[in-house]
């Protein structure tokens, strides 16, 4: 008896200081809606932010390939100091007596600089360099589309988490009713007690009730906190941000669930992000194909320079030192054996492209399931909440009565507390189903491509 009011004790203390340190806790917090989570997410979300910077990178990207299509324009200098010139012998005959003699040439001069300008033009590459550039562009349309997949998923996320916090603090809601049942329960049952109309034992168990439930309520708090700290993960703000989330859990019946299965299905396939990046990476690999290809065509590119050179045998800078020349050429380089090399990656190519078949439908298989669990948790939540409404009523009912009842001494305490547990049961599963509803309800949103920030 001593160990079970020792615990009460504890129970009953932090049951009523953690209101207090609750209390002082909201005075700094920040309130927030969805609507303010999800743009809120949208600004600081580090997924979403390195989305964005994929985008930028595959514009210099873009950018890049386009200056392989120009020409390029250099500039080059040269200084080569000779400390010993090369020599070369000639031999001769000498026209008077007819021997060979033999003369040494210095070749050269000791101090040589040279500098100008190149311009280089590539004038046919076989398609390399355009397809080269064609695979950028696609690729920055990838990376946008990449970025929309990432930007639903981080409203997904968002959403979800909210109304995880929005579920835990129903449940604290739920709770604190609970206990105050029991609390009403306890005082009646003390009353009668002290008249004699109860006996020590339904005393007992009353109080036994309290303490059982007031813990409930307190791992409903931390429950809650926890969901608090998941939905200021997701949105990206610091973890020491205080935040309370502003609204309830509500059901609003949504017309996804009126229309055939096969129907969304079909929507999702034309409509998802993902159907349309399989288009462009098809075509991606299409380019790579002509890439591998384009090494068995010739190379034709343009090439002309204006340079100015001095050599001398004493170093100088004097203008008139200088000579100019300008020149300009073709150049023509014919592919004729490769060891092979260029019909293997032809080969490879092929066969990147006619996997791009497997890949197309395993993302339709994928975007079909996704679809019809979406749906099916949707349908089946939708049944519970219209039922579970029913229990509610039922239970507050059936507890109104057993609290009568008991005071009039026609039941017992054990129909009250059962009937106080089936309350806090019912609505406990209210709020669950409440929670699957709209989780299930955005998941179909998103698999049909559906979900925006303000798509309610």
């Amino acid at each position: 008896m001593t160990h079970l009011r020792t615990i009460y004790v504890s129970v009953a203390l932090a049951f009523f200081l953690l209101p207090a340190l609750t209390t002082a806790a909201d005075a700094d917090s920040i309130s927030i809606t969805l609507e303010d989570a999800q743009r809120i997410a949208l600004e600081k979300n580090p997924q979403l932010q390195s989305a964005q910077k994929e985008i930028q990178q595959s514009a210099a990207q873009v950018k890049q390939a386009r200056g392989n299509l120009l020409p390029s324009l250099s500039a080059f200098a040269n200084y080569n100091h000779s400390f010993e010139l090369p020599v070369i012998t000639i031999e001769f005959p000498d026209p008077v007596t007819g021997q060979t003699q033999k003369t040494e040439l210095a070749m050269g001069t000791k101090e040589n600089i040279t500098s100008g300008l190149r311009l280089q033009q590539p004038l046919f590459m076989g398609g390399a360099v355009y397809s080269g550039y064609q695979i950028a562009q696609k690729g920055k349309v990838l990376a946008g589309n990449q970025a929309k997949i990432t930007r639903q998923q981080i409203l997904l996320q968002v959403r979800q988490a909210f109304y995880n916090a929005l579920f835990t603090k129903e449940l604290i809601a739920v709770a604190e009713e609970a206990v105050a049942n029991v609390q009403r329960n306890l005082e009646q049952v003390q009353k009668q007690h002290d008249v004699g109309a109860a006996s020590g034992f339904d005393l007992l168990r009353a109080q036994v009730q309290v303490s059982n439930t007031k813990p409930q309520l307190i791992a409903a708090k931390h429950r809650h906190e926890q969901a608090i700290t998941g939905l200021r993960t997701v949105i990206g703000l610091d973890k020491n941000a205080n935040i309370r989330v502003v609204g309830s859990l509500e059901y609003e019946k949504t017309a996804l669930v009126d229309k055939d299965l096969a129907d969304l299905q079909q929507t999702a396939l034309q409509e998802r992000i993902e159907m349309q990046n399989i288009r462009i990476q098809r075509s991606m690999q299409r380019e790579n194909l002509d890439i591998a290809r384009s090494k068995y065509m010739p190379t034709l590119a343009m090439s002309a320079s204006v340079q100015h050179q001095m050599q001398e045998d004493e170093f100088g800078l004097n203008r008139q030192d200088f000579v100019r020349s300008i020149s300009g050429g073709l150049s023509l380089s014919v592919p004729l054996f490769a060891g092979g090399s260029n019909h293997a990656g032809v080969q490879q190519a092929k066969v990147e492209l006619r996997k791009m078949d497997d890949t197309e439908q395993q993302v339709r298989n994928m975007i079909n399931a996704e679809v019809e669990s979406a749906y099916y948790s949707l349908l089946n939540a939708q049944e519970k909440l219209e039922s579970q409404n029913k229990t509610i009523d039922q239970a507050e009912e059936s507890l109104r009565l057993a609290d009568l009842m008991y005071a009039e001494g026609t039941t017992t305490q054990l129909d009250v507390l059962n009937a106080q547990l089936a309350l806090q049961q019912a609505r406990s599963n209210y709020s669950q189903y409440l929670l699957q509803y709209n989780v299930a309800r955005d998941q179909l949103k998103k698999a049909i491509n559906a979900m925006d920030i303000n798509n309610e």
